[in-house]
């Protein structure tokens, strides 16, 4: 029938030690997610989340416009 579509979306493991250099990151992710309250790494984790969600949204648009 060919009626289920799976597709799977991983950016990395959540506790790698990935610093996303393509936007300008050069601290690991996981080590700003233990941000104890400071502004600054809480603003670079926003930037990475929205980063990865800009990422998702480009898969999706280049999925829809395959036939």
């Amino acid at each position: 029938m060919d009626v289920t579509r799976i597709c799977t979306f991983a950016m990395g493991i959540e506790q790698n030690r990935h610093t996303y250099r393509e936007i300008g990151m050069t601290e690991e992710h996981h080590h700003l997610t233990h941000h104890m309250g400071n502004t600054a790494k809480i603003q670079k984790v926003g930037q990475i989340d929205r980063y990865m969600v800009e990422q998702f949204a480009y898969l999706l648009k280049r999925m829809k416009s395959v036939r």
